[in-house]
């Protein structure tokens, strides 16, 4: 619904191969909509962006789970513009966050009130979401984790120790 009310066309690959995410966790499941929202606003480019790019007209976002004897493994995944670096240092800077790292950027960017978007919309700009993800992971004890390339996506990566473990 949301990519369809931007002009975005996309396809959403769910695969939780059988896992089941411990009831302890699910606030952090609650709060997995906000990096799904990020992909389709932020991610997702419009149709002639990514033909323009040799990309397919349709976007893609893989939402997957995993677990093995250490707990279990979120991922949200998009194969859409990749995370502005540049821009992230530029706000980080601005907050007077740290930000000569990619150690420091990838903390800017779970950072709370820290948004590339310099208009707020119904789905961004506040800089809300990806914070709210990053204190329900760590109030679970799990780790959190962000890796971008530019015009290729980007895939966060929640890590949750098994509840017995915590």
């Amino acid at each position: 619904r949301i990519a369809n009310g931007q002009g975005k066309s996309l396809t959403l690959l769910v695969d939780g191969g059988g896992t089941r995410v411990p009831p302890e966790y699910d606030t952090v499941v609650r709060e997995c909509v906000h990096l799904v929202r990020n992909a389709v606003d932020h991610g997702i480019e419009l149709p002639h962006e990514r033909e323009a790019q040799g990309k397919s007209p349709d976007g893609r976002i893989t939402l997957s789970a995993a677990e093995n004897e250490a707990g279990t493994l979120l991922t949200v995944a998009d194969d859409g513009r990749g995370v502005d670096w540049g821009a992230i240092a530029r706000k980080a800077k601005d907050m007077g966050l740290p930000y000569d790292t990619q150690a420091d950027l990838d903390a800017a960017f779970f950072t709370d009130e820290l948004s590339t978007r310099d208009k707020v919309t119904a789905l961004s700009g506040r800089g809300v979401g990806t914070s709210a993800m990053a204190r329900a992971v760590e109030a679970a004890g799990g780790r959190i984790k962000v890796k971008s390339a530019l015009h290729e996506g980007t895939t966060i990566e929640v890590y949750l120790p098994r509840p017995e473990a915590r």
